[in-house]
């Protein structure tokens, strides 16, 4: 049972499933009968926050995100004093309150986090991490008290490798995770179909075999075509907007 003010963070089924063919479910059951944490790495578009939400909706538990970038800071995950201000007998009374961020929601209620691009987080922030993703699944919170996590909260986090502006996990946090690897899509026919429906499957034929060959080119490492190109976002903008361009175009676009 979850209080009624987190109910809306309990997803109903989401438009795109993950399409599980490695075992990550059965994995991320596994990790979740012991408590532990997950990490999901792999190249952009296999599907890591699809499964993310995917287990959510499964274990109906409230899904909390945020993004890191560059400028994440330690504030941005747990919270910060604010000033609140009330009225007593005609004066205004200033009163000094820490206001908790998503994190402590989460632990506190026994969510599911996403805390996603983690590898873009300075070390200084994911440190906070330590002893919330270890046995003593708490942290101290300056200014507010102790947080003790809810047997249910969760972590999960997605890590594209290799990106640009990212930082290698420590090894004290990368060891308090499960990490799920997410291999990459050499072909994404099934993902098309799902994402675009409306497609003729000649066109997410066409779509798949044009990725395919790319895939293929960008694995020869004297190729000319840069990884950055691989992009499902791509195909599926591509697709659909080919009902107005046409493919050729769209997918030059």
């Amino acid at each position: 049972e979850y209080p009624e003010n987190v109910k809306f963070r309990i997803i109903e089924m989401p438009k795109t499933l993950f399409h599980d063919d490695f075992g990550a479910l059965k994995i991320a059951f596994a990790s979740m009968l012991e408590n532990y944490h997950i990490l999901c790495s792999g190249d952009k578009g296999t599907g890591k926050n699809c499964f993310i939400e995917t287990w959510a909706w499964i274990t109906q538990r409230p899904l909390y995100a945020i993004s890191i970038n560059r400028d994440t800071d330690k504030l941005d995950l747990m919270g910060s004093r604010t000033i609140d201000a009330n009225i007593e007998d005609g004066n205004v009374i200033n009163k000094i309150a820490f206001s908790p961020e998503v994190m402590l929601e989460a632990m506190e209620v026994g969510g599911i986090i996403n805390i996603d691009e983690i590898n873009f987080a300075d070390p200084g922030v994911t440190g906070l991490l330590h002893s919330i993703c270890d046995d003593r699944r708490s942290i101290e919170v300056p200014g507010y008290r102790k947080v003790s996590a809810d047997e249910n909260f969760c972590v999960m986090g997605t890590m594209n490798i290799d990106y640009q502006g990212t930082n290698e996990l420590n090894e004290a946090l990368s060891d308090r995770f499960i990490d799920v690897v997410f291999p990459a899509n050499t072909s994404i026919f099934d993902v098309l179909v799902r994402a675009c429906p409306n497609a003729p499957e000649s066109e997410v034929q066409k779509a798949d075999r044009i990725y395919q060959k790319m895939y293929s080119i960008v694995q020869d490492r004297d190729s000319s075509l840069d990884s950055s190109c691989l992009t499902v976002r791509g195909f599926i903008q591509g697709l659909n907007m080919a009902k107005v361009l046409g493919l050729k175009q769209a997918l030059k676009v």
